[in-house]
């Protein structure tokens, strides 16, 4: 905790920590609207199939897991200014502490939208099936964001490329481009809802042990030279 209060003490020394920070609170706050609009306020909106309109993938859910990697970028520009780069403390602040806090807040803003969806399914029953793929999307994109997370600032270049090449993955076959996941889809949507939670759970889970991993493997290679000049263009 002394290691945390100690980070946060010097997050005011970084490169424009209140302009990131801004920007994290607004994405939350954008991210929550969208998902109260989209799910307690007008679901027949969102989810009318009469119309062709039904829209289950949680955009708030996804404002709101993008949030978790603003903490690293802010700890991330504390050493490349110089602030801790050569103190006892720099491991701590490069890894220990944004892992962690990133876990936890990856973990945070998969439950809001969870719960946000279980209210739905006791106010609109009826929109049973959009609020279990919802979870389950949430989920898999999050799991392509915490690998994205975990390169971006060593490999940038390479980061967007698995990022694209991920999202593709999954894109394609969710429009019936590429293998048929009909049939997955159709089984996964006969499962009761908290089924559906556990295994979104498991998959947020597993990808934050990819995002542990490949944290802890690339620790000592040296910052992107594309993310160490847009560092410093903000200075």
């Amino acid at each position: 905790m002394s290691d945390f209060k100690r980070a946060l003490s010097l997050i005011k020394y970084g490169i424009k920590p209140k302009l990131t920070i801004g920007s994290a609170l607004v994405m939350f706050v954008v991210g929550l609207a969208f998902e109260i609009v989209q799910n307690l306020f007008f679901p027949e909106i969102f989810y009318d199939t009469q119309n062709g309109a039904a829209m289950m993938f949680p955009i708030g859910g996804l404002f709101m897991s993008i949030i978790p990697m603003y903490f690293p970028q802010v700890l991330m520009g504390l050493n490349l200014a110089g602030c801790v780069g050569s103190s006892g403390f720099s491991k701590k602040m490069l890894y220990d502490i944004p892992v962690r806090v990133y876990c936890v807040m990856t973990m945070f803003s998969y439950t809001v939208v969870v719960l946000l969806r279980l209210a739905v399914m006791h106010s609109h029953p009826e929109y049973e099936i959009f609020m279990k793929m919802g979870v389950i999307e949430l989920a898999i994109i999050m799991l392509v964001i915490n690998i994205y997370t975990a390169t971006v600032f060593k490999y940038y270049i390479i980061s967007i490329i698995i990022f694209l090449v991920c999202y593709l993955g999954i894109y394609f076959p969710m429009v019936g481009v590429g293998p048929d996941i009909t049939k997955l889809m159709i089984d996964l949507c006969n499962k009761p809802f908290g089924v559906m939670v556990a295994v979104g759970y498991a998959i947020v889970a597993i990808s934050l042990v990819i995002y542990v991993a490949i944290s802890r493997i690339l620790f000592r290679v040296p910052v992107s030279p594309k993310i160490f000049r847009t560092y410093f263009k903000k200075f």
